[in-house]
């Protein structure tokens, strides 16, 4: 980002005076422990905007509302600063909206992609074992942040089939495949769908799969996401969970 803001402002320059010249290189000079100064509170305003947040819930929207509020916040900063400022020698408004007008478009543009592309890339491979309509519920938003790998669940039917075909997701309903496909696929995360009756009567499937294996039941990741809950996934282990929390999601 600082490097794109000394290229925004040499960008602002060329098209100021619509040409490369020496003078160019003369009033950069002149304005670059200005700008420096300015750019150093820029970074506190892309932070108070929201601009180094890479959630991938974020929507293009979001991330122009935030440039928006940037570019409003840096010109009336940058205008009071120069206005302090009557010594320059050159006209600095019209190059400081320039600069900010070409950074702008620079944070529009690499926020949405390391958002959209690159976010996508590092996605964590997960497993899930068992399934409800709830998963499906959740699938697009699983998908944002998970690279579903495989689904366990001890009972087969039409409906688990299709929805693994449809999403080219592995199924098991052996514990020792499954076990052998984490092993081999290195996987680290899995998502508990289920309540705890299910998890109550199949309490061996935890206790013969990785150590290493992180959970998260799909109550919370529900909850995380919609900061709500569907009556259904409401049970005991839930209820003694949230009157257990430190800080409440919703």
């Amino acid at each position: 980002d600082g490097i794109m803001m000394i290229i925004s402002l040499v960008g602002a320059l060329v098209l100021r005076h619509r040409t490369i010249s020496i003078s160019i290189y003369v009033e950069f000079n002149n304005l670059i422990l200005f700008f420096l100064i300015l750019f150093c509170v820029w970074f506190i305003i892309l932070i108070a905007t929201d601009l180094y947040n890479f959630s991938p819930k974020k929507k293009f929207i979001d991330i122009f509302i935030s440039a928006l509020f940037f570019s409003l916040a840096a010109i009336g900063i940058g205008s009071a600063f120069f206005y302090l400022q009557p010594g320059i020698g050159v006209e600095p408004r019209a190059i400081l909206i320039l600069t900010i007008i070409l950074f702008s478009n620079y944070l529009l543009a690499s926020r949405y992609f390391l958002i959209v592309y690159l976010i996508k890339v590092f996605k964590e491979n997960v497993v899930i074992i068992g399934h409800s309509i709830i998963v499906q519920k959740l699938e697009k938003y699983i998908k944002l942040f998970y690279s579903v790998d495989a689904l366990f669940s001890p009972n087969v039917s039409d409906e688990i089939l299709v929805f693994c075909k449809k999403n080219n997701i592995q199924f098991f309903c052996q514990i020792y495949e499954f076990r052998s496909y984490i092993e081999k696929r290195n996987i680290s995360f899995c998502i508990l769908n289920g309540n705890s009756d299910f998890f109550s009567h199949n309490i061996d499937i935890i206790s013969q799969l990785p150590l290493t294996l992180n959970y998260i039941r799909v109550s919370l990741l529900y909850e995380l996401l919609f900061h709500k809950i569907p009556l259904e996934l409401i049970d005991f282990i839930w209820i003694v969970e949230y009157i257990s929390r430190k800080q409440r999601l919703f």
